[in-house]
C-alpha cells in the first residue's frame, strides 16, 4: 500500500493539461450520454409517430459482438426501417422470423429516425408501441445515469485541478519567503 506522501507525489505528477483534458472529456461525454438519447429516442405519444403501410421485401438481422443489434426491415414501397435491440426479445424476434416477402405491415415510426416503434401485420401486433416506449425509457435512463457519472468525473477533475493549483501556489509562496 502506498504511503500518503507517495499518493500526493503521484497526484502532483499529473499535468494541468491532463486535468483539463479530463474535465473537457467528462463534459462532452456527459452531454452525449445524458442528452442525445432523449432527443434521438425520446418518448413520444403514438399520435406523433409517422404511420406507414408498406410491403415487406426482406429483413436482415444485424449483430454486434455476437449480440443482436437490430433488425432491418426492407420494403418494396418504403424506405428501410429498423427495429432496435432495445425493443427486441426472443418472442418478438420469433414473430419477425415468421414474416415472408410480400407481407403488408402497418408501422409507427419515430420521427427523429427510422426506428419502428410498432409493427402490425394486421392479424397480429408483432411489436407494441407501448412496449417499445417503455424499453426506450429504460434505456435512456441508463444513459442518463452514465452521463451523470461523466459529469461527476469532470467535477472531480476540476476540483483536483483547483486543489493542485492551490497546493503548488502555496508551496511556491513558502519557498519564496524562506
Amino acid at each position: 500500500m502506498k504511503k500518503s506522501w507517495q499518493r500526493k507525489e503521484a497526484f502532483r505528477k499529473i499535468s494541468t493539461g491532463e486535468w483539463v483534458f479530463c474535465i473537457v472529456a467528462g463534459l462532452i461525454l456527459g452531454t452525449i450520454f445524458a442528452v442525445l438519447p432523449w432527443y434521438a429516442d425520446a418518448p413520444i405519444p403514438k399520435s406523433e409517430a409517422i404511420q406507414a403501410d408498406a410491403v415487406l421485401s426482406s429483413y436482415t438481422k444485424n449483430y454486434r459482438r455476437h449480440r443482436l443489434s437490430n433488425i432491418l426491415l426492407r420494403f418494396e414501397d418504403h424506405d428501410p426501417v429498423s427495429v432496435d435491440s432495445v425493443c427486441l426479445n426472443d418472442e418478438i424476434e420469433a414473430k419477425i422470423d415468421t414474416l415472408t416477402p410480400g407481407t403488408r405491415l402497418h408501422l409507427y415510426i419515430h420521427p427523429h429516425g427510422n426506428t419502428a416503434w410498432e409493427v402490425d401485420r394486421g392479424d397480429e401486433v408483432l411489436l407494441s408501441f407501448e412496449e417499445s416506449k417503455e424499453a426506450f425509457i429504460r434505456n435512456n435512463k441508463a444513459s442518463t445515469v452514465m452521463g451523470i457519472v461523466m459529469y461527476a468525473l469532470a467535477n472531480v477533475s476540476a476540483f483536483a485541478l483547483i486543489y493542485k493549483k492551490r497546493c503548488c501556489t502555496h508551496k511556491a509562496k513558502k519557498h519564496k519567503h524562506k
